[in-house]
């Protein structure tokens, strides 16, 4: 876990150690821990302290002081990040004892359930067999396009033909859109003037996909037409 509860300098590190190591040894299971975490924790954070005091006082502070309490805040750093550890496992860890600590309290993640709505297709333009259209969520037919809360994005689909199929599997899909403004390219040999379905279905941040959104259709306008195909291949017979 991040250790974001230890401070950056030296004397907030050795205030935030003497206060965890005086508040695990009032009750150690309280936390999580058994009473000898508790006591080897009070004796490394008394030797720091000691040698921290000695290295801020002019009259005592020497090189070997220095880096005596360069190694020994890096084993109480470890220490410490191992009993925070345990004790934030613990089925017994409340926020309380957590701001008792002065550990970090952890927030509880905001489920999103997988969708139940569903995005309207609303076409914005066509440019031969290049569409642009709007994802629209069927609850919220006014104001601004938005998505929905708890929704990261939807899986698009397209089918090509008279009629939109009724079964997702017969559905191509496009790929998957985080905006709500979308544009997708039908290849260059999709035949001219065919039917083009557009559906979608929202994600949630897990990618769990919601139910698929009423089909919209539009004729695309680029390809090559049929009438043209058979004189090419009239042409090419010759």
């Amino acid at each position: 876990m991040r250790a974001s509860y230890l401070p950056s300098t030296l004397s907030g590190f050795n205030d935030f150690c003497r206060d965890f190591s005086t508040e695990i040894n009032k009750a150690p299971t309280d936390y999580g821990l058994t009473q000898t975490d508790a006591e080897d924790y009070a004796v490394l954070q008394t030797a720091f302290e000691t040698a921290y005091d000695a290295s801020i006082s002019p009259m005592t502070r020497t090189p070997y002081i220095v880096t005596t309490v360069r190694q020994l805040r890096g084993e109480l750093t470890k220490l410490t990040r191992r009993l925070v550890d345990l004790c934030q496992a613990s089925a017994d860890m409340t926020d309380a004892k957590r701001r008792a600590l002065g550990i970090t309290i952890r927030k509880n993640p905001t489920p999103h359930p997988v969708p139940q709505t569903y995005p309207l297709i609303e076409i914005r333009s066509q440019r031969q067999n290049t569409i642009k259209f709007n994802l629209r969520d069927v609850d919220l037919r006014s104001g601004r396009v938005r998505k929905p809360a708890g929704v990261t994005g939807a899986m698009v689909y397209t089918h090509i033909g008279n009629h939109p199929p009724t079964s997702l599997s017969d559905w191509t899909l496009q790929g998957t859109e985080s905006k709500t403004s979308c544009e997708i390219s039908m290849p260059e040999d999709t035949e001219f003037g065919a039917t083009l379905w557009i559906a979608a279905a929202w994600l949630n941040t897990r990618l769990e996909s919601g139910p698929l959104g009423d089909p919209a259709s539009t004729r695309l306008g680029g390809g090559v037409p049929q009438a043209v195909e058979a004189k090419l291949e009239v042409a090419e017979a010759v």
